[in-house]
Parts: structure tokens; C-alpha cells; sequence
């Protein structure tokens, strides 16, 4: 058998010890993020348990009501939440957002210095995944921007914002899908118009937040759906007095981003 020289063996054995050692660490991390993912999703479904109130149904007005058959769908059950208990968590949270047909039920947050700050912070404080929903500061917390983005992560597990996805290129004018935002002070009621994919720029930045900016908005993103709902949502856009919500969430690489568009409905003030 043919020996390997002192100066090769020792790089054999360098390269060996080295990648056993990456092998270790990535398996520490692997079970730390895992760890975290688990306590985080742990603390969320505590918190819908505890937060979450049964309410009596709210009423839909007509002119909004988009059920084909003749108001069929009068009324929506928003349930109430416990701010109070909320804000003993974390003082940031400043209202909850549920959207029944995705499974999607959160606190919303909103840090008073750094707009990215619950991109990569939970909500003990700790850093990492799976974040927080949260929207920027210079987005109004009663909800009555003109375009108002909420952002979250698109979790490979389909939680946070990871279940937008069900949602994509559905029929939105056949199914009516809706949002609901519960605030201290108000329940929103919000449909959905289209599913969107666009780079990775800043909406507020790019479009700011005028009566106007929805309509320059969806003109320039890529619009999901079928030709109708795309008719519509523009025509919709054109409403300078109507109010926009946009989910913004990971796209399938790092320059995109992926959108759920909606239009608020009606607002039942407490």
C-alpha cells in the first residue's frame, strides 16, 4: 500500500477535522432555529387562546356586501381582542390581523424608531425567526392611510405570512375572501382584490401615500387572477376616497416580493 506523504496526511486529517466541525455547527444551528421557530409559534397560539373573544356578529352594509346572490352575507363575526393582556407581552402590538380562508391570525407591531426592527426580532425581543407582522412608521396605526403595507415573512412551514401563497391566482371576483383588522378602537373589514408579484423596492417610497398611489400601484406591479378581477381592481383603484391594505411578503428569490392587495370594506368604531 502506497503511504501518503507527512505533508498530505496532515491536510487530510486538517480537511477532515474541518468539516467535521462545520458538520457540528450546522447541526447546533439547524436545532437552535428550529428551537426558536417552535417557541415562537408556541407563544403565538398562547396568545390567540388567550387574546382572542367571542364578539357578536357585525353587520355589512349593502353597497359592500359582493355576495352574487341577493345579500346573502349580511354579517361578519370579528371576534375582540385583549389589548391589555397584549400590550404585557410586548407594548408594540397595536392591533391584530386574521384571515380566516389562510389560516393567518396575528399581532401587528410597529417599533417607534427602526421600521425594519420586527423583520429579525420576535416578540420577546429575542433575533431571529419567525419575526413579527409590522408595518413601517410612517404608516398610521388607526388604519386610515390611503395604502397602508404590512409586511411578514414567508416561512417555508406556511406560517407568518407563509400562507399568502393558498391564495394565489384565486378567483377573487367568484370567492370573496376578507381580511380582518381588529384595533383598540375599531374593527376593518378588508376584501381582497388580486395577488401581486413586484421587485423588492420600498411601495411607500416608490409610490408614497396619496389618494392616487394605489392606482399608479397596481398599474405597474404584475397583477394576478383572471382578466376580470384585474378590470376591476384597476377601476376600483381609480376611487381617490377608497383605502388600500397590501401584504408584503418574500417573492420566490431575493428580488421579488409577493403581494395580497385589499380594500377596506367597512369600519365598526368601538
Amino acid at each position: 500500500m502506497r503511504l501518503l506523504r507527512p505533508w498530505k496526511r496532515s491536510f487530510f486529517w486538517l480537511s477532515v477535522t474541518a468539516f467535521l466541525i462545520t458538520l457540528i455547527l450546522f447541526g447546533i444551528y439547524s436545532l437552535r432555529y428550529d428551537q426558536q421557530l417552535r417557541q415562537a409559534q408556541s407563544q403565538y397560539r398562547s396568545l390567540q387562546k388567550k387574546a382572542i373573544q367571542r364578539s357578536p356578529p357585525q353587520t355589512i352594509s349593502k353597497k359592500q356586501n359582493y355576495s352574487k346572490k341577493k345579500y346573502q352575507k349580511r354579517t361578519v363575526t370579528i371576534p375582540n381582542i385583549d389589548f391589555p393582556l397584549l400590550w404585557k407581552y410586548n407594548s408594540d402590538i397595536y392591533a391584530w390581523i386574521m384571515i380566516p380562508d389562510a389560516n393567518v391570525s396575528y399581532p401587528i407591531l410597529q417599533h417607534s424608531k427602526y421600521d425594519t426592527y420586527y423583520l429579525n426580532h420576535n416578540l420577546s425581543g429575542s433575533t431571529g425567526y419567525p419575526g413579527c407582522i409590522f408595518s413601517k412608521t410612517q404608516s398610521k396605526k388607526d388604519f386610515t392611510d390611503a395604502l397602508l403595507i404590512l409586511y411578514g415573512h414567508n416561512m417555508r412551514n406556511g406560517t407568518m405570512f407563509g400562507a399568502l401563497r393558498q391564495l394565489d391566482k384565486s378567483d377573487f371576483v367568484k370567492k370573496v375572501y376578507f381580511i380582518y383588522i381588529i384595533t383598540p378602537t375599531s374593527k376593518i373589514l378588508y376584501r381582497i382584490r388580486s395577488s401581486a408579484v413586484w421587485c423588492n423596492k420600498d411601495i411607500l417610497y416608490t409610490f408614497s401615500n396619496t389618494p392616487d398611489s394605489i392606482y399608479h400601484f397596481v398599474r405597474a406591479i404584475d397583477l394576478h387572477g383572471t382578466s376580470q378581477s384585474k378590470i376591476l381592481l384597476l377601476d376600483a383603484s381609480k376611487d381617490k376616497k377608497s383605502q388600500w391594505l397590501v401584504l408584503s411578503t418574500c417573492g420566490s428569490d431575493s428580488k421579488t416580493r409577493f403581494f395580497i392587495i385589499a380594500q377596506k370594506q367597512n369600519e365598526w368604531r368601538k
